[in-house]
């Protein structure tokens, strides 16, 4: 967990005016457990989705001096396996 999202926990414990160490640290521990599954869904909708998130910005093979024969011979067993996903 990053030390922003530490301190929103803290900042978030702190206005529930929960009084003792075992109410914070019950409060901290669900707070986080609930961040990490929003985390985790929103990583796996990425994932699934991946070509929703393409750039804007287009390249083509010439750019980086490539020629699609190759390309194809290079990445023929990557594109086979993944290319669904694109």
């Amino acid at each position: 967990m990053s030390q922003t999202e530490t301190s929103l926990i803290d900042q978030a414990m702190s206005a529930t005016g929960l009084s003792d160490f075992g109410e914070h640290h019950e409060f901290r521990t669900g707070l986080r457990v609930l961040i990490a599954a929003a985390e985790e869904e929103a990583m796996r909708t990425w994932l699934e989705h991946p070509a929703q998130h393409m750039s804007s910005v287009k390249f083509t093979l010439a750019d980086f001096g490539l020629i699609a024969d190759q390309v194809k011979t290079g990445f023929g067993d990557y594109s086979t396996r993944f290319g669904h996903l694109f």
